[in-house]
């Protein structure tokens, strides 16, 4: 008889942690796909960019030149 009360408490167990499991798929699975990815493709320390300086002098007039848009789209 304790056997059968321990099997069935396990089973309790195995179904509500099941439940929680299968209502909380899509964020486990979200987070779980962002632990593999920084597995499998670790991220480098940061380094500084050497950007190279523009011109003293403007090429051409602020009224002539292309007015300066960047359009980022994620």
């Amino acid at each position: 008889m304790p056997r059968r009360r321990t099997l069935l408490a396990l089973l309790a167990a195995l179904v509500l942690l099941g439940t929680i499991v299968y209502a909380n798929r899509l964020l486990i699975l979200q987070y779980s796909l962002g632990w593999y990815t920084d597995i499998v493709h670790p991220r480098d320390d940061n380094r500084p960019v050497p950007w190279q300086s523009g011109p003293a002098e403007p090429v051409e007039a602020p009224s002539r030149r292309p007015p300066n848009i960047i359009v980022i789209l994620a």
